[in-house]
C-alpha cells in the first residue's frame, strides 16, 4: 500500500492533522502482511524458543522475572521493524513529502510510538497466550505456573515498564534511522544498535550468567534498555518488598557480592537520562530525506 499526501493535511488543525496521518501509516503498517510474519511470528518463536532452551538446557531455573523477559522479546522485534520502515520512506521521500505540508517530527514520533505501542501490545499478549498453551506441552517440560506469582499491581508495574521501554526504543531507533545520511549506513547502524540493546540488556541472556562476566558489566551499564529490562525484573521479582526477591533474578545472589542494581531507583535514573536524551537527539537530528 503506498503512502499518499495530499493538500487537504494543510489546512487541517493540529489534532486533525495528527489523527490523519496515524491513520495513514497504521494503515500502511497493518495492511502489509510482512508486520504479522516479522513482528507477531518471529516475536512468538523468538519467545517460545528462547523459554524452551534456557528450561531445558540452562542449570539455572527460569522464575518469573526472567520468563517475562522472553515474552516481552516483541518489543525489540517491533522497534527494529518500524525502523525499516523509516529507512524506507526516508528514502522515498515520504518524510520530505510530509514535511512541506505541515507534518513536523512530534507527528512522526508520536505516530510511530502509538503504532509501536499497539504492535508490543499485541505480539506480547500473543505470547502470553502461547505461553499457557505450549507450557501444556511436555516436551518444553514446564511443570510450574510461572506467571501465577505475579499479581494484579505487578501487571500494572510491568506495562508500565512496556511503555517506557517501547517509548524509549522509538526515539531511540528514529534517531539511529534519521541521523545517518546514506541508506546502507543508516540499516547497518539500526541493525547493530538492535543487536546490542539486546544482548547487553539481560532480555535474553540470564542476569545469572551475564553478572558474572565483566564485560558484560561494564558494558551493560552503557547500553540503555539495560535499565527498563532491570527494573521490570526488580519490580517482577517483588525486590521493592524484599531483599531476597534480587534470588529470582540472580539465582546464585547468595553466593556473590556484586549486583549491577540492587533498587528501582537506581534503574530509574538511567530510564529518565537515557530517554531525555534520545529524545532530544531524535529531535534535533532528525534527517527528513537521505542521499543514497
Amino acid at each position: 500500500m503506498k503512502l499518499m499526501v495530499t493538500k487537504e493535511l494543510f489546512k487541517q488543525s493540529t489534532v486533525s492533522k495528527f489523527s490523519r496521518l496515524f491513520s495513514l501509516i497504521s494503515k500502511v503498517i497493518f495492511v502489509n502482511p510482512r508486520t504479522y510474519i516479522f513482528v507477531f511470528l518471529l516475536g512468538f518463536l523468538i519467545s517460545a524458543l528462547s523459554s524452551w532452551l534456557w528450561n531445558n538446557y540452562s542449570y539455572y531455573q527460569i522464575l518469573p522475572s526472567i520468563l517475562l523477559n522472553f515474552l516481552s522479546i516483541s518489543v525489540f522485534i517491533s522497534s527494529f521493524y518500524l525502523g525499516i520502515f523509516m529507512i524506507e520512506w526516508r528514502k522515498k521521500n515520504f518524510l520530505k513529502r510530509i514535511k512541506i505540508i505541515g507534518i513536523n517530527e512530534y507527528y512522526i514520533i508520536l505516530t510511530i510510538f502509538l503504532s509501536n505501542l499497539i504492535m508490543v501490545s499485541l505480539s506480547v499478549i500473543i505470547n502470553i497466550i502461547c505461553y499457557n498453551i505450549y507450557s501444556l506441552i511436555s516436551i518444553f517440560n514446564f511443570h510450574l505456573n510461572l506467571l501465577s506469582n505475579i499479581r494484579w499491581f505487578i501487571w500494572i508495574f510491568y506495562i508500565f515498564a512496556i511503555i517506557l521501554l517501547t517509548f524509549f526504543l522509538t526515539v531511540a531507533n528514529i534517531f539511529i534511522t534519521t541521523f545517518f545520511p546514506k541508506f546502507n549506513l543508516s540499516f547497518v547502524m539500526l541493525v547493530v544498535f538492535t543487536i546490542f540493546f539486546i544482548i547487553f540488556s539481560d532480555v535474553l541472556i540470564q542476569p545469572t550468567v551475564t553478572n558474572n562476566n565483566l564485560i558484560f558489566i561494564i558494558i551493560g551499564y552503557l547500553c540503555p534498555t539495560k535499565y527498563f529490562i532491570w527494573f521490570n525484573m526488580l519490580i517482577t521479582s517483588y525486590q521493592f518488598l524484599g531483599p531476597l526477591g534480587i534470588s529470582q533474578i540472580i539465582q546464585n545472589y547468595n553466593e556473590i557480592s556484586f549486583v549491577v542494581f540492587t533498587s528501582i531507583w537506581q534503574t530509574l535514573i538511567g530510564i529518565l537520562i537515557f530517554t531525555m536524551l534520545f529524545s532530544y537527539l531524535s529531535k534535533r537530528f532528525f534527517n527528513w530525506g537521505m542521499k543514497g
